[in-house]
C-alpha cells in the first residue's frame, strides 16, 4: 500500500487560527452576557426588596403624619415651614433611600450594558442555530 501525501491549502493554518479566535471570542461574549444577566437579575430583585423596605420604613417613620399636619393648617405651615421641613427631613429613611437609589443605578447600568451587547449575543445564537460558525 502506498500512501500519497496531500498538501493542504496554503491558508488552512490561517483559517484554523481564525476559527479558534472566533470561538474564543464567542465564549468570552457568552460569559460576559451571562455575568451581566446575573447582575441585572440580582440587582432587580434587590431593587424590588429595597422599594418594599423603603415603603415600610416610610410608613413607620411618621413622615405622612408630618405632611398631613402641614397640609391641614396652611397658615401654620406658612409661618413654621422651616420646622416642618426639618422634621420631614429628620423622619425620612435616608439609608433606605440610598440603598434603593444604588440598586436602581446598578439595575439600569446592567440593563444598559445588556442592551448594548445584545446584538452580539443574537449574532452568536443565529450562527449556532443555522449550524454555521
Amino acid at each position: 500500500m502506498k500512501y500519497t501525501i496531500i498538501n493542504p491549502s496554503t491558508n488552512l493554518y490561517d483559517r484554523i487560527i481564525l476559527a479558534i479566535k472566533q470561538e474564543q471570542e464567542t465564549q468570552k461574549i457568552k460569559k460576559l452576557f451571562l455575568l451581566l444577566l446575573i447582575v441585572f437579575v440580582l440587582s432587580f430583585v434587590i431593587t424590588i426588596a429595597s422599594i418594599i423596605l423603603f415603603i415600610k420604613e416610610f410608613n413607620a417613620s411618621g413622615t405622612i403624619y408630618v405632611i398631613k399636619t402641614a397640609l391641614s393648617d396652611l397658615s401654620l405651615f406658612k409661618t413654621l415651614w422651616q420646622y416642618f421641613f426639618l422634621a420631614f427631613i429628620e423622619l425620612l429613611p435616608i439609608t433606605n433611600i440610598i440603598l434603593f437609589l444604588t440598586c436602581l443605578f446598578i439595575t439600569i447600568f446592567a440593563l444598559r450594558l445588556l442592551m448594548y451587547k445584545k446584538y452580539l449575543l443574537i449574532k452568536i445564537l443565529l450562527n449556532y442555530s443555522h449550524g454555521t460558525r
